[in-house]
């Protein structure tokens, strides 16, 4: 049984992140589902990870199917989430990071810990145990020292002064063992976190695939239509910052084509309007005014119809 409800901020539509999410051209849709996912975290309870089982996590269809959505609205959704570190992936499922550190239950809290500590033991001690195995071999000397002074107590003191000495020399040398044993264990475990940033840095890299001839979006092998687009844009009215902007320009250039796409581009830069939003809002006026080919409209004139847009 999960929470029966959820803590939510009476600021949370002032954070820039939402902001930047409700300008998107699909924003309220994606907001409603971040409201859905916070609302699932809390009744799934699982310290906002979304796993259907213990070995099944949630994707993207069925978080579609959950809260009756679009698939392709979903998988938006949950990219632009990706994009802006209000989500991440951890093992394949989706979570939400911050989650019990805002809903503030310290039950929940206590037992991720628990959850915590218990897994770092058992890692600690599996691999302990190699190297605790390879030291017994020292042990048995200690303990046969102790033996042996029990057993020889005509040995004259200067004997006997030799032992005590001997086993605090094996004494210590466990203790140093045992320190640079912890020391090797941290190194590993740091090594393990930065071989996964720099996985998760990888996957997200590899959305998109350039190369000196082609542009492609992820999955095809021939030259799409968008790529004069892109590189127009990119190189004459700002320079692209994120897949996210990629992605809209690829939309436009599938909607319109490339030759409408840069003229629109080029009527952004006239009018000091340098934005994806500016673009999209003069190809819409073209087509509703009409206009069959770009050689066909006048560009020596500078239009005012664009001046009232507030971008």
């Amino acid at each position: 049984m999960g929470r029966p409800w959820i803590k939510l901020s009476t600021a949370m539509f002032d954070d820039e992140k939402i902001k930047l999410i409700k300008d998107m051209p699909e924003g309220k849709d994606i907001l409603l589902i971040w409201i859905q996912l916070l609302c699932f975290a809390g009744k799934t309870d699982n310290d906002g990870v979304f796993m259907l089982t213990n070995k099944i996590p949630y994707n993207e269809e069925m978080l579609a199917s959950i809260f009756q959505e679009k698939v392709s609205t979903v998988r938006l959704a949950l990219r632009t989430f990706l994009n802006l570190e209000m989500m991440e992936k951890i093992e394949g499922a989706y979570a939400l990071p911050n989650w019990t550190k805002y809903q503030a239950d310290v039950d929940a809290i206590s037992r991720a810990k628990q959850r915590n500590k218990e897994r770092q033991q058992r890692w600690r001690d599996k691999q302990k145990q190699p190297l605790l195995e390879a030291s017994s071999s020292k042990r048995n000397v200690t303990e046969t020292l102790r033996n042996e002074n029990d057993k020889n107590n005509h040995f004259s003191q200067r004997e006997s002064e030799n032992v005590t000495l001997r086993r605090r020399y094996v004494t210590l040398a466990e203790k140093e063992e045992e320190k640079e044993l912890e020391k090797e264990l941290d190194k590993e475990e740091s090594t393990k976190d930065k071989q996964l940033l720099k996985a998760a840095a990888s996957a997200f890299n590899n959305q998109y695939s350039v190369n000196k001839e082609v542009l492609t979006r992820e999955g095809e092998t021939t030259l799409p239509n968008g790529v004069k687009t892109v590189e127009f844009y990119d190189k004459n009215v700002f320079p692209l910052t994120s897949s996210y902007e990629r992605e809209r320009l690829l939309d436009l250039a599938d909607e319109y084509g490339d030759d409408w796409c840069i003229a629109a581009c080029k009527e952004a830069i006239d009018h000091q309007a340098r934005s994806i939003a500016y673009i999209d809002k003069v190809l819409r006026t073209w087509r509703a005014k009409g206009f069959k080919s770009v050689s066909g409209k006048q560009e020596t004139k500078r239009d005012t119809q664009y001046d009232d847009i507030p971008f």
